[in-house]
């Protein structure tokens, strides 16, 4: 990863009026600056996006905003833009989730002298306001972790940062899983790269 890279950050969003602005302002509060935000609405009929509007008129060079005509669903949504999009690297974030300051950083940092095409980082879990503290069996590694991940999904949406080449080798998310779409995906990415 260059310095300069510019990330793709998708957020697919579905009725989430009360937690999508924390998301989107975690994203541009980042210190590394070198991203595009993508926001898809997956057909909302709350404010959800009208608040994405908001953030997209004032950050027109940061924020894109896409708009689902029906609900297709989280994978349809990320995979919309995903497949139109040009960028050797993404990131995906939950739109009930929010990034420390120093994510994007942080990660490129870690794959700047590296031939690494895919890094996730530590959660911090937050269920009605408390913190909760993840079992040791969610602890996160990297290298080469395909049978650690085999019977649990050791991986989150909102940590991934990931290469485009990933994607050309394994395919998108499948889009008739109404679950575990994600863990579908980053085992196929596991398989073949270390982490």
């Amino acid at each position: 990863m260059r310095n300069d890279s510019i990330i793709a950050v998708v957020i697919p969003f579905y009725n989430r009026e009360q937690s999508l602005a924390r998301s989107i302002e975690s994203v541009l509060a980042q210190t590394d600056q070198h991203f595009v935000l993508h926001l898809v609405d997956d057909a909302s009929t709350d404010s959800s996006f009208e608040i994405a509007q908001s953030f997209q008129r004032e950050n027109p060079d940061k924020i894109k905003l896409y708009k689902n005509t029906e609900n297709n669903g989280v994978s349809f949504s990320r995979n919309r833009v995903l497949k139109k999009l040009e960028y050797d690297w993404y990131a995906l974030l939950d739109s009930d989730d929010e990034w420390l300051s120093t994510k994007l950083e942080k990660q490129r940092a870690a794959l700047l002298e590296s031939d690494i095409e895919i890094c996730h980082t530590e959660e911090i879990w937050i269920r009605n306001g408390v913190r909760v503290n993840p079992h040791k069996k969610h602890q996160k590694r990297g290298g080469r972790i395909f049978e650690d991940c085999l019977y649990m999904c050791k991986m989150s949406p909102s940590s991934i940062l990931f290469h485009k080449n990933l994607l050309e080798k394994h395919g998108f998310f499948r889009e008739d899983f109404p679950v575990c779409e994600d863990y579908d995906l980053w085992l196929k990415f596991c398989s073949t790269n270390k982490v």
